[in-house]
């Protein structure tokens, strides 16, 4: 591995503790606004149940991450639009995430980003664990805002997995791919999400 990229891959593991350094500055402004606070909190709640029964839902019917090894780009999930050489991890609120990230010297696995109409892959090599997430279980997407190369993808259960986004030719990481990941990301999943709240709709 050169300078180039192991420096950017310690900089991706590195990102989200850089990131969480605005955390008290945003919390000083929410407490300033204590009183929307207030009035929004009954909207808040109501909206985590709603997450909550969903993602129960589609866990009863064993939609969820997987990890699997050697895994495949899937040709019958629609159109597919790659991005190679990313950096994975995954991370979870149970181990206190995005407060409190694993160590700059956790490993990240390298493979190729893969985005179906159906799921999120990270497509490793041979022997290799990778990563699929199906759309329908993705409630967040959000860009780093100190390191906006590195993607986070929520998932119910309190799941987020990283990625951080390099860039071969030019030898450096890539906010520019990150941003067009996130943005295919986000208009799949609302896709998704309105076709299956028209579902349960029922007859006009």
């Amino acid at each position: 591995m050169n300078t180039s990229l192991r420096l950017g891959l310690i900089a991706f593991l590195c990102a989200g503790l850089t990131g969480c350094a605005i955390l008290p500055a945003v919390g000083l402004n929410l407490a300033a606004q204590g009183v929307l606070a207030l009035t929004l909190g009954p909207v808040f709640t109501m909206g985590e149940r709603a997450e909550r029964e969903r993602c129960d839902d589609l866990a009863s019917k064993d939609i969820a991450v997987t990890e699997p090894v050697e895994i495949a780009i899937p040709t019958d999930e629609g159109e597919v639009q790659m991005f190679e050489r990313v950096f994975w991890r995954p991370e979870f609120e149970g181990e206190g995430y995005p407060q409190k990230e694993r160590s700059k010297d956790s490993t990240a696995t390298e493979g190729k980003f893969v985005i179906t109409e159906r799921s999120i892959l990270l497509v490793t090599p041979p022997g290799t664990a990778g990563v699929r997430i199906p759309l329908e279980i993705v409630s967040k997407v959000d860009l780093n805002p100190v390191h906006p190369y590195s993607m986070a993808v929520k998932s119910c259960g309190g799941r987020f997995d990283i990625f951080g986004f390099w860039q071969g030719q030019a030898n450096r990481l890539d906010p520019e791919a990150a941003a067009v990941a996130a943005a295919k990301i986000k208009a799949r999943v609302a896709a998704i999400h309105s076709t299956a709240h028209k579902g349960t709709e029922g007859p006009q």
